[in-house]
């Protein structure tokens, strides 16, 4: 039988019990379910919710399910698997009805729409992948999950010269992002450059009693300006957040930031401002050891 706890819903016994709940899918429509299974030593748990019998479990993990509602309920049986009853965990299970997400030129055509079943679900994020082989020009991300409708400013999709893309991640969950099962990269196209290379020495230097000085110890980093020409308030604030994440990179090599804060340089007249961060490669130390 299914006995809920902290952890779950726990079940052992004789096979053949549903868990789930009533009345909180509409039949004919799509959703992604998320369901994750722990402490599984044997059987097998039937997601029924589809009515296609396809959606069986057999191990522990995060799995994600998508299809066309067959029944209005989520329910999850425990089965017999190799002639052994389920036992174990099932720790959460949620419900996620896609919205619609379409790319649209700037003039309202509709020149692509995101398949629901390529969506990946965790935990109520959804992450959504646009393949970016569409022809040169300006457009939106329009998302409609009723009754709101999200649109994003106009984008332009080109060559552009003078840029830099700039990428970010965490290698586990951080600033309310999910990246450890969503692997989540941030990216962020800027008008920008890198430059002005200057070494940034730290190093010891032994001095000797008849004046002499020896170098026991230096590292060099290669410091450069990553100026970007202007950014507003939340990109400001998104930069902010990205170069002190694990791995921040720019065009595709990872950097670090030499300070925690970016300070825009604001102007009365206008809500952009350019901004200057000093940055060097994360791998470029150049050291040298004199012990003797």
């Amino acid at each position: 039988m299914w006995n809920i706890s902290e952890i779950g819903a726990c079940y052992s016994g004789a096979s053949g019990q549903a868990i789930g709940q009533s009345g909180i899918m509409e039949v004919g429509k799509s959703y992604i379910i998320s369901i994750e299974v722990l402490g599984m030593t044997n059987g097998k748990l039937s997601f029924d919710s589809f009515g296609d019998g396809l959606n069986e479990i057999i191990d522990n993990g995060v799995y994600q399910l998508s299809g066309i509602a067959t029944i209005p309920d989520l329910s999850i049986t425990a089965l017999d698997y190799a002639g052994l009853p389920f036992n174990g965990c099932v720790t959460f299970a949620y419900v996620l009805e896609p919205p619609i997400i379409n790319v649209v030129d700037c003039g309202g055509g509709i020149v692509y729409t995101v398949p629901s079943n390529t969506l990946d679900a965790y935990k109520g994020f959804i992450q959504i992948a646009v393949p970016w082989d569409l022809p040169n020009g300006k457009y939106t991300i329009q998302i409609e999950d009723v009754p709101i409708q999200y649109v994003s400013e106009c984008f332009d999709v080109n060559d552009h010269e003078c840029s830099l893309l700039l990428s970010w991640t965490n290698d586990d969950n951080g600033y309310n992002l999910d990246y450890q099962n969503l692997k989540l990269v941030n990216k962020l196209r800027v008008v920008g450059k890198l430059w002005n290379v200057a070494p940034n020495t730290d190093r010891e230097v032994f001095k000797f009693s008849n004046n002499t000085r020896k170098i026991i110890y230096s590292e060099t980093d290669m410091v450069q300006d990553l100026t970007i020409k202007d950014v507003v308030d939340y990109t400001a604030r998104a930069i902010g957040i990205g170069i002190n994440h694990d791995r921040f990179n720019i065009d595709g090599e990872e950097y670090y930031s030499e300070e925690p804060n970016i300070q825009p340089n604001w102007r009365k007249s206008s809500l952009s401002a350019p901004v200057v961060i000093k940055v060097s490669k994360k791998t470029s130390g150049l050291i040298n050891r004199n012990c003797k």
